[in-house]
């Protein structure tokens, strides 16, 4: 059984591991109620830190433009068709007239496009995960989580200078 508003999965008797339930209990009550850093940024764009919380937005960051562009060592960018992976240029230089048909999808791999070399920098998008531009990113244990916004319960949003909260289908400023 969980939880009437937050879906919090509640405990049970004689269950086992119940630490399990409460810690990640927890960490999503900690993402849909203390604060969000941004609810504009991609999060392709960012280096997270354990505990950041984002509103994923529809956005995945700069990543529309590849032929024959110039990329400098650490550029970011995500596939235009997205893979759940975001790659960072450990090789500078031109990409070619068109994007790499497949990309490496293992952490730390890498992909040749032109002359720049991508690495597979971080699984931002899993695809075993159901996520929508709207739903809350919380990073931790060197991962992205994502929970389904709760309709009414204001939340501080850190760029916004303010709390946000979200109407049943956007969020937006109170």
């Amino acid at each position: 059984m969980t939880t009437d508003i937050f879906g919090l999965d509640e405990l049970t008797e004689n269950q086992s591991g119940k630490y399990l339930t409460h810690n990640l209990a927890l960490r999503k009550l900690e993402a849909m109620t203390s604060r969000v850093l941004s609810m504009t940024t991609g999060i392709a764009e960012i280096t997270p830190a354990a505990g950041d919380v984002y509103i994923v937005s529809d956005e995945y960051g700069e990543n529309t433009q590849w032929a024959e562009d110039t990329y400098a060592l650490n550029d970011i960018r995500v596939p235009t068709t997205h893979n759940g992976y975001r790659y960072k240029v450990t090789t500078a230089g031109t990409s070619a007239s068109t994007e790499p048909a497949s990309w490496a999808t293992t952490v730390g791999n890498t992909t040749t496009d032109g002359s720049v070399t991508w690495t597979c920098d971080m699984e931002i998008w899993p695809t075993s995960v159901s996520y929508a531009a709207g739903y809350i990113a919380h990073y931790y244990a060197s991962a992205w989580h994502y929970y389904a916004p709760v309709d009414d319960v204001p939340i501080w949003c850190v760029d916004e200078t303010g709390f946000i909260i979200y109407d049943g289908s956007d969020w937006a400023t109170v």
